[in-house]
């Protein structure tokens, strides 16, 4: 199995290096970048990777905040920091929240393989989480769909998924349930819910299912409502996303960015976003990217690098595993497909 990795580092070129240092490893793929801290921890509540791979310091939110959010949460996300800081409090720190891997730059390759090695073998041995995760998106995106009773029997079936791993591990079990609270809010404006619904240690099985059954009522309330006055007004602003995306698709585009534009929180945006699409938003982009290089291909005067360079991709080799997972050939075989 390729193990998805998120690459967190403010300057551009160091991200480059770390994409082929990742690429070239042939266990982990690189699923999305981000600049910042921040950002980093929109992009996971999107794509959920199993490996994070950060900088400490950056603008905005730096390495050490978002090693704390993962932590917090409760995310089993493997994280590797490379800092050009031998700072003995910013690895005690980044410890405390799970952090085992502190390397420093310049960093070499085989100090990171070495390091991703030991990462993988803790992967190995853990629950997996993703699967869990693609269960609650897959419940929250039929919400919308489903009458009561096909609602009810949903909700169950999921209850009885997460509680499987209750004795395994209760803290993922604690921070997957936090996740189905995150993803059934992010279905409607913050505002529509008086209070954010919090869960703790404390909470027994019942207790639990019952906060979230009353909460999904909440939302369902709203939802329904709101989609009985989005029928009189104007399309979802979703499509102006689209379109933005199929015009400009070359350029770097945040979630933050998408949020203002939309005027929503991120999550929210994420949440819209992937109901309107069918995908998420970094996906949607590689989509738009990789159908307009299928285009440039078939210019014979363009360089493979080149049609990786103007659809938007930092290396070459991240450009042609995504064109491979994607057309199951690689650009070059493509080509030759199409006789040239």
């Amino acid at each position: 199995m390729t193990n998805s990795v998120l690459i967190v580092e403010d300057e551009p070129w160091l991200r480059k290096e770390l994409i082929e240092m990742i690429e070239r490893t042939g266990s982990c793929k690189v699923i999305a970048e981000a600049r910042d801290g921040e950002e980093a921890w929109n992009i996971i509540q999107d794509t959920w990777p199993a490996i994070v791979i950060t900088d400490i310091m950056m603008p905005k939110r730096d390495g050490l905040w978002l090693v704390t959010q993962i932590g917090t949460q409760r995310l089993p996300i493997q994280t590797i920091i490379v800092s050009g800081y031998d700072n003995f409090n910013y690895a005690r720190t980044a410890m405390r929240y799970g952090v085992k891997e502190y390397l420093l730059k310049p960093l070499q390759q085989e100090e990171l393989l070495k390091a991703l090695e030991r990462i993988l073998v803790q992967i190995s041995e853990q629950v997996d989480w993703q699967k869990y995760v693609r269960m609650i998106e897959d419940y929250v995106d039929g919400l919308a769909l489903w009458n009561e009773e096909t609602s009810t029997e949903k909700l169950s079936q999921l209850y009885r998924e997460l509680d499987v791993i209750k004795h395994i591990n209760s803290e993922l079990r604690l921070g997957l349930y936090r996740i189905v609270i995150d993803k059934l809010s992010n279905l409607v404006d913050s505002s529509a819910l008086a209070t954010p619904l919090a869960i703790n240690e404390t909470f027994t099985d019942e207790q639990l299912h019952a906060q979230i059954r009353q909460h999904i009522l909440r939302v369902k309330a709203h939802m329904d409502k709101a989609v009985s006055l989005n029928a009189k007004v104007q399309p979802s602003p979703m499509e102006a996303v689209c379109k933005l995306i199929d015009k400009q698709f070359r350029r770097t585009f945040t979630l933050d960015e998408m949020a203002e534009l939309t005027q929503r929180s991120v999550s929210r945006f994420c949440s819209e976003f992937k109901r309107y699409t069918g995908k998420t938003f970094i996906n949607y982009v590689n989509g738009v990217r990789l159908d307009k290089a299928k285009e440039l291909l078939l210019m014979p005067d363009l360089r493979i690098y080149d049609v990786a360079d103007l659809v938007g991709y930092t290396t070459l080799s991240y450009f042609n595993r995504m064109f491979k997972e994607a057309e199951g050939m690689s650009p070059n075989e493509f080509r030759k497909l199409h006789g040239l």
